[in-house]
């Protein structure tokens, strides 16, 4: 059965513009959702750039038996990455993106650090199509892409804690098995702003364990503006995101203290010079419908630098 947990409203935050997703298994777990994974901006721009970004994300445990480690209460998931990306434009309407990262996660409890691991993350590869590209001469841009991504299980899977005791499948560094996921973005402009509809479906394999992560849909919808200076251009957005995921499956039948449903808010800023950008992106959930004992999403934020190439 599953509970509602809801989220207080904090921040105003900040965003970029290159689509990449970083790891599905705990986020999505815990109520961040994908939304919180993508660049809005990506498959509209154009280009070769490379870029390297920090994320940071905290999961709180609610406060049940089920959270309990060793006779002390779990708090909180501190997850951290450094992501390595490429993207390639092979030309006007196709680009290839590679994502390498690199992942650390700690769990604590009441009596302070209870895990702790790290190691490569899963390693993804995405194409994008052009569909709809806008046209100069018309008032108003319309542009529509459409892509398929492929997860490959590179990360570190069944990894333990200092007693052996295998941890669970949110706050591992890999998902353990290939997965897909299929992506639209759709845009529509008028001089310096606009506003962009996303929409993904993703779905794994089982794993070596027999284990299978939900099906997750969702979507977004950003406003953007740009501002033009005499040496650098600004882009500002932000908007909502909505995301769905299934029940996980554990040797066939759905584990019934997983999937759930999450509401947010997302707001950022870029900074473009004539080669370089520089990120700032943040994620809000505030609402959050997941079963009762599952940790809880408090916020997501990343920081990037892109260059040209």
């Amino acid at each position: 059965m599953q509970h509602p947990n809801n989220m207080t409203k904090n921040i105003l935050f900040i965003l970029l513009f290159s689509l990449f997703t970083s790891t599905s298994s705990a986020c999505d777990v815990c109520g961040c959702g994908p939304a919180g994974q993508f660049f809005g901006m990506l498959p509209v721009l154009e280009g070769r750039y490379a870029s390297l970004r920090s994320q940071q994300q905290l999961f709180r445990h609610p406060s049940t038996a089920e959270n309990l480690l060793n006779g002390e209460a779990l708090t909180h998931d501190h997850l951290q990455s450094l992501e390595l990306w490429m993207r390639w434009q092979l030309d006007d309407r196709w680009q290839l993106i590679m994502q390498l990262p690199y992942r650390h996660h700690a769990r604590y409890s009441s009596a302070g650090l209870a895990s702790n691991i790290s190691g490569m993350g899963d390693v993804q590869l995405t194409a994008f199509y052009k569909i709809l590209k806008p046209k100069p001469d018309k008032k108003w841009g319309h542009a529509l892409s459409a892509g398929m991504q492929v997860v490959a299980p590179t990360g570190a899977y069944q990894q333990r804690d200092d007693q052996r005791r295998l941890l669970p499948e949110a706050f591992q560094i890999g998902t353990g098995a290939w997965g897909a996921q299929m992506q639209a973005f759709y845009s529509l402009s008028r001089n310096l702003s606009g506003l962009q509809l996303e929409g993904r479906v993703r779905q794994h394999l089982p794993n070596e364990l027999d284990y299978q992560m939900g099906t997750a849909m969702g979507s977004s919808l950003q406003f953007f503006t740009n501002k033009q200076g005499k040496r650098f251009r600004w882009m500002y957005y932000g908007g909502l995101t909505f995301d769905y995921l299934a029940a996980d499956k554990n040797y066939g039948a759905a584990k019934l203290s997983t999937g759930g449903k999450t509401l947010g808010l997302s707001a950022g800023i870029d900074l473009y010079t004539s080669k370089s950008a520089f990120h700032l992106l943040a994620l809000l959930p505030t609402y959050q419908e997941l079963y009762a004992a599952q940790p809880v999403g408090v916020f997501r934020a990343m920081l990037g630098y892109s260059r040209t190439f």
